[in-house]
């Protein structure tokens, strides 16, 4: 049977619903609920990066483009994840 999310919880992402009370209080204010339209683009390789994303429905894909164009799918990210890792470490780009 299918998991009923409610997609303006952010608490539907486990990372966000495991943060201490306090912590998550503090940062709320800051989330902000996007819905992505199928193939949207969140960014580019080596683009900088604004925010960070944490799926509470949908997968997110992360492609790497060849030289020629080709793309492969090299992961993705669903309700459980979040995307952005190199911006939460402390970067302003990503480098793939």
């Amino acid at each position: 049977m299918p998991i009923a999310v409610n997609s303006h919880d952010a608490r539907a992402n486990p990372l966000l619903d495991k943060l201490p009370e306090e912590d998550y209080t503090r940062l709320s204010p800051s989330f902000e609920f996007v819905n992505l339209a199928l193939s949207e683009i969140l960014y580019h390789s080596g683009g900088e990066m604004a925010y960070l994303y944490f799926p509470t429905t949908g997968i997110v894909s992360l492609l790497y483009t060849t030289e020629s164009g080709a793309t492969a799918e090299m992961g993705m990210a669903g309700r459980c994840g979040i995307l952005g890792v190199a911006l939460f470490m402390g970067g302003k780009a990503t480098p793939n």
